[in-house]
């Protein structure tokens, strides 16, 4: 079966002033994008992203180095809308996602609720796979809505997925059965990077 990889963007250059969705990547982040690029076996043939401009960024430096055809970004990709919130500090951040998680139907943090956010970006990825169905697809996101997309396919605990991936980050499927996932949670520099096994959901 041909591949899916849901690729958290590299690291952008934090910016407070500017909104997180327009953050730009930095230099480390760019050198990220093209390790990881070398890390996703099979190499991507089809690579598309959301379009906040880390996304991009990050899609852009992946399907170069795997000489991959590059798609429109898609609006649908985007992560959880809390464009309107401001910039939080850490823990305000940390305590605002982990009560989205847990109260997924209800609006708690941003303009969607955890159920929205997800319906929107699964049948997004599913409309790409179907479209590209024989090819290898990496598709450039973010944090929230991975974390949502794979709880809710292999019954781990979200907040603990969302937790655990760093900048870049990905998820290794197949499509379209979309089974067999494996997580990412890092990219490791100084070797192969290592699979991690979430705990399940009813885990704190």
């Amino acid at each position: 079966m041909p591949a899916l990889f849901l690729i958290k963007h590299a690291l952008p250059a934090i910016d407070p002033s500017v909104p997180a969705k327009e953050w730009l990547l930095g230099d480390e982040g760019q050198r990220q994008a093209q390790l990881l690029a070398k890390s996703l076996d099979p190499q991507p043939e089809i690579v598309v992203s959301s379009t906040e401009p880390k996304a991009i960024e990050t899609s852009q430096r992946i399907a170069e180095a795997a000489q991959a055809f590059l798609l429109a970004p898609d609006p649908d990709l985007c992560e959880h809308d809390r464009s309107e919130t401001g910039f939080l500090s850490k823990e305000a951040f940390r305590e605002s996602v982990a009560l989205f998680f847990r109260q997924p139907h209800q609006l708690v943090f941003g303009s969607e609720t955890a159920d929205a956010a997800h319906a929107r970006f699964a049948t997004a990825v599913e409309r790409h796979c179907a479209d590209h169905r024989h090819a290898h697809i990496a598709i450039v996101c973010h944090g929230t809505v991975m974390s949502l997309w794979a709880s809710r396919r292999t019954g781990c605990n979200p907040f603990a997925l969302w937790n655990a991936l760093q900048l870049p980050a990905w998820i290794a499927a197949q499509h379209p059965t979309f089974d067999t996932l494996t997580i990412f949670p890092r990219l490791a520099v100084d070797g192969p990077s290592q699979p991690w096994q979430p705990p399940p959901a009813s885990s704190p």
